[in-house]
């Protein structure tokens, strides 16, 4: 059985029953009896008692169960967990939320500043004033819990933010990063706790 802060601040995947909706998001709070995710992205209506399959995916494992929905507050769902939690080893790299991690990117001439939204070993998720075209070559500099991370990349998506007006989400695959720089990513990852809002 895993440790439950392992789990917070990972990236989660649910699947409503009633609807087949697919939904991700970030789990905030996590124990052997309930969660909480705070959804991003996607408006959508909530029942009291709707159903969900839920992947949470940490370091080395990702928790699997049903769950009930008990409330939402904002884009803050609490789910009752209402099975047995099934453990099984990872089948992807895991992303981390990042709270208050800002950046500079460069993309040819240009400058700018950039939000940190997720980090994982093989890229990171940002949130960009301006659009950068896909297969973009990017310079990053992070700060991120008291690092400063340098790494080059290249864009895979840039996409309007549907919530925030005249805002960008980026995602970017690290093509260059020195072994420093990854230990500060690797620690990151390894350590949600830096995380904690």
């Amino acid at each position: 059985m895993a440790n439950s802060e392992v789990y917070r601040n990972r990236r989660c995947r649910m699947q409503r029953l009633r609807d087949s909706k697919i939904l991700y998001g970030w789990v905030i709070n996590y124990d052997k009896k309930a969660c909480s995710i705070r959804l991003a992205g996607k408006n959508l209506e909530f029942q009291y008692d709707d159903k969900f399959n839920v992947d949470i995916f940490g370091q080395d494992t990702t928790a699997t169960f049903q769950g009930t929905l008990l409330s939402v507050t904002d884009a803050l769902l609490h789910v009752q967990i209402a099975s047995v939690i099934q453990y099984r080893s990872a089948t992807e790299n895991v992303r981390v939320i990042v709270t208050n991690g800002v950046g500079k990117m460069t993309v040819g001439e240009e400058r700018m500043e950039v939000e940190v939204l997720d980090i994982s070993e093989n890229g990171v998720a940002l949130s960009s004033p301006e659009p950068v075209p896909s297969k973009s070559r990017i310079r990053l500099v992070m700060q991120i819990a008291g690092n400063s991370i340098q790494v080059f990349a290249e864009v895979a998506y840039c996409r309007k933010n549907v919530p925030t007006e005249g805002i960008y989400r980026i995602g970017a695959k690290f093509t260059e990063v020195d072994r420093i720089n990854r230990g500060h990513i690797l620690e990151l990852i390894s350590n949600p706790i830096y995380f904690a809002a």
